[in-house]
Formats: C-alpha cells, structure tokens, sequence
C-alpha cells in the first residue's frame, strides 16, 4: 500500500480547520505536516513561492513530489489525494527526476555545485 506525506506551507500561524479535518480523514493512508512560511529553507527545497501552498512527498526520501494547484477547498484537496492512491502521479513524478538528473546541465549550475560535483567524481 502506497503511504504518502503531505507537506502543507502556510503563512498562518496555526493549521486552517480545514486541513486539521482531511488530515483526520485521511490518517490512515496519509502522514500530515505543515511548514510556517519563515521557513524559507523548506520552502526553497520544495519551490514554494506562494501561501498557502500543498506538496505531496511519494516516499520517505522526499525525492519526488507532487503540487496541489487547485483551490483550497476540502472537497478538492481530498478529490487531489484520492487521485494520487493508485501511485500513478509519484511514478511520473518519480520518471521526470530521473529524467532531469540524467540531462544535468552543467553551465545552468552555480560554480560551488560544479565544483562539489568535480570533487565527487574524482575522488
């Protein structure tokens, strides 16, 4: 059975009601969180750059994910997870990381990376 880790980014101080409800309804299958928005670590690491925000990790790695980009409704945001139990979407997901790791482009990257990734491979 697939598990899967949803990740919600708020600019508000506690969690909305209406994500405290799904994540009730759905805590069996689904591992809840939520990030405030001064965590901008975080929010960098997942691309957040508005708030509210959903995100849906695939494994516990956090490799791939997945964006919620419709409304902040429960009715939608449940439709949204309902899709994502046959593991379809995290297996797409999962091939466009694969994807973009195999075409890296090297001048895309900042020179710290480039150097980081020359001292991994000559070692």
């Amino acid at each position: 059975m697939l598990h899967l880790y949803q990740v919600v980014f708020t600019d508000e101080y506690e969690t909305p009601l209406i994500l405290k409800a799904i994540s009730y309804e759905l805590r069996k299958t689904v591992t809840f969180g939520d990030v405030r928005a001064s965590n901008l670590a975080l929010s960098s690491r997942f691309g957040i750059r508005k708030y509210p925000s959903l995100v849906v990790v695939c494994d516990a790695k956090g490799s791939a994910i997945v964006k919620y980009d419709g409304e902040f409704k429960a009715k939608s945001i449940v439709s949204f997870m309902d899709g994502l139990k046959s593991g379809e979407a995290c297996n797409v997901a999962r091939s466009e990381l694969i994807s973009r790791k195999k075409n890296l482009d090297i001048n895309s990257m900042d020179f710290n990376k480039v150097k980081y990734l020359l001292r991994l491979t000559f070692r």
